[in-house]
């Protein structure tokens, strides 16, 4: 295989033209991702499943050489073989791509994924396994047409991105604990006793969203004197709650109260989720993790269950 002139080791043929012409807009749009679209945990997990997931990857290259025997008709080395350096090429490119389908798919799969509940987390499973299938399809088959020199069909298109989904499957499979991906209700009657013995702190907490709502309606961020000027007051009126924490969300998460009884009163786990969660309107209750014994009840009050909108959270212990 010839080399570029430069000396870098890239192969000519893709040196130019439309493999080059890919790198360089994704790279160019990851440089350009903001903070807003940069909060989809699952599409780095999943991109980083190839590295975790040796073993794992051994079957995957084997469903895809399969694949590729069937489309093209290769013999069973060369099919092997194309599906390992196919695979190495979109797991380089991949890399990429993933954060970046992730950023673009934000606002549209966030409000979905908020808005379910009991299986919000398997719902943005199946949504990244099917969007890192499909780049993974557009990624390896033109490098395999270039490579082999062979036509893309639509049957070829649509079994390998089956081969594609399949091996992405199997990879979860063996990796993602899907005993974490289905919440289980908290009892109405729970909430109802939750609420009658935090009554003082959650309309505290009422009152605070309703004021910064009114007042910082404009304001995404909550900066500026103004909003210092609020959040000093607040917090002072706080200290007479049982808080174990309290913090205003927009794009920026502010603490008003950090660890009822000191930064140590609060367990690491406080800020994941346990089993347990309950939706009612503008309303989200969730349970944390726990650790020795020890959990608490997350509260929010939302202004809707779009990304980035305001939120008042609050930590509370069990009751």
């Amino acid at each position: 295989m010839h080399l570029a002139r430069s000396g870098q080791g890239v192969p000519r043929r893709f040196a130019r033209g439309p493999f080059a012409a890919l790198f360089l807009l994704s790279a160019g749009l990851s440089l350009t991702a903001t903070a807003a679209r940069a909060d989809i945990p699952m599409f780095l997990v999943i991109s980083m499943l190839k590295f975790n997931a040796f073993p794992i990857l051994v079957i995957v290259i084997l469903i895809e050489a399969i694949a590729l025997q069937r489309i093209y008709a290769f013999g069973a080395k060369v099919s092997v073989m194309t599906s390992i350096l196919a695979n190495g090429f979109s797991l380089i490119l991949g890399i990429i791509l993933y954060p970046v389908l992730g950023g673009l798919l934000y606002p549209f799969v966030a409000p979905l994924v908020l808005a379910t509940i009991g299986g919000s987390a398997a719902i943005e499973l199946i949504v990244t396994l099917i969007g890192v299938s499909i780049v993974d399809t557009v990624i390896e088959l033109p490098f395999i047409a270039r490579l082999r020199k062979v036509q893309i069909t639509l049957r070829a298109a649509a079994v390998f991105l089956a081969a594609n989904v399949l091996g992405m499957v199997v990879m979860a499979a063996a990796i993602i604990d899907y005993d974490d991906l289905f919440d289980q209700p908290i009892p109405s009657q729970d909430i109802a006793r939750l609420e009658s013995h935090y009554a003082a702190e959650i309309a505290f907490m009422q009152q605070i969203f309703d004021e910064v709502a009114t007042d910082f309606a404009d304001d995404p961020q909550l900066r500026g004197p103004d909003w210092e000027t609020l959040k000093a007051r607040i917090t002072q009126d706080a200290a007479q709650y049982r808080f174990r924490r309290l913090a205003v969300i927009k794009v920026y998460s502010h603490s008003i109260v950090f660890g009822y009884g000191g930064e140590d009163g609060l367990h690491s786990t406080a800020a994941r989720r346990g089993e347990g969660r309950y939706r009612r309107d503008n309303i989200e209750v969730w349970k944390t993790m726990s650790q020795d014994g020890v959990w608490y009840y997350v509260y929010d009050i939302r202004a809707s269950w779009q990304p980035r909108s305001l939120m008042v959270r609050a930590w509370f212990d069990p009751v």
